[in-house]
C-alpha cells in the first residue's frame, strides 16, 4: 500500500511541475501578445508601434511584388523598406496632416517611388499611416 501511495504522490508531483512548465509558458506567450511582438521580432521594430505596423502591412506588398514578378524581398530587406518609409513620412509629413489633402499628397508622393510607382500600395498604405499617433 505503501508503495502504492508512493507513485501516486510521485505522479501527482511529476504533473504538478509539468502544469508549472505549461503556465509559465502560457504567461510567456500572454506577455509576447500584449507586447504585440514575437520574441524575433528585430529590436527596431519594438522600439517604435509605426514601424512594426508598416513592417507588417508590407507584407502584402511585397507578395503582390514576387506575385508580379517585380521584386523580392527577404525579411532584411522588407525591414529596410518599412525603415525608409518610416524616415520618409517624418521628413514629408506637416503639422496637422491628416483631412488635409495637399498635406497628404505630399506626403503620398514622397511615398510612391518607394513603392515602385505603385499608386494602390501607397493609398493603402498611407491610410494605415494616418492612423499612426506617432505622426
Amino acid at each position: 500500500m505503501s508503495t502504492l501511495l508512493d507513485e501516486i504522490i510521485a505522479d501527482r508531483k511529476h504533473k504538478a511541475l509539468e502544469y508549472t512548465e505549461y503556465l509559465k509558458q502560457i504567461a510567456a506567450l500572454a506577455k509576447s501578445v500584449q507586447s504585440g511582438h514575437a520574441e524575433d521580432t528585430p529590436e527596431v521594430l519594438k522600439k517604435s508601434k509605426a514601424l512594426s505596423v508598416i513592417y507588417e502591412n508590407l507584407q502584402p506588398f511585397a507578395a503582390h511584388q514576387a506575385a508580379e514578378g517585380q521584386a523580392t524581398y527577404n525579411k532584411d530587406q522588407l525591414l529596410e523598406l518599412a525603415q525608409q518609409i518610416d524616415a520618409t513620412v517624418r521628413e514629408a509629413k506637416q503639422d496637422e496632416f491628416r483631412g488635409n489633402e495637399g498635406k497628404e499628397r505630399k506626403i503620398m508622393r514622397a511615398l510612391l517611388p518607394l513603392l515602385n510607382n505603385n499608386a494602390a500600395e501607397v493609398i493603402r498604405l498611407f491610410d494605415i499611416i494616418k492612423q499612426q499617433a506617432e505622426y
